[in-house]
């Protein structure tokens, strides 16, 4: 739902469904937000943080979905490559 939202407002999206995703991606794109989950497959909360503010330094806001949002959060994105 928020890629759509997203995309309507003329942004453009993309999607990890790991955090292994995430830094592929990170790797070849600067964004201009990141909009994470913080229970990844492949990692957790303050690790997952932690992580993308070591690819992306300061200069690329991050919003973590707290834990409690899940059951008003579809997830929309696959988990593996």
């Amino acid at each position: 739902m928020l890629k759509i939202y997203l995309e309507r407002a003329g942004h453009q999206v993309r999607l990890a469904g790991t955090l292994r995703m995430a830094e592929t991606l990170l790797a070849t794109h600067q964004p201009a937000l990141i909009v994470t989950d913080l229970t990844l497959p492949d990692g957790r909360g303050r690790v997952i943080l932690e992580q993308l503010r070591h690819c992306c330094g300061n200069q690329v806001p991050i919003q973590a979905i707290p834990e409690d949002s899940k059951p008003f959060i579809k997830k929309s994105f696959p988990t593996s490559v």
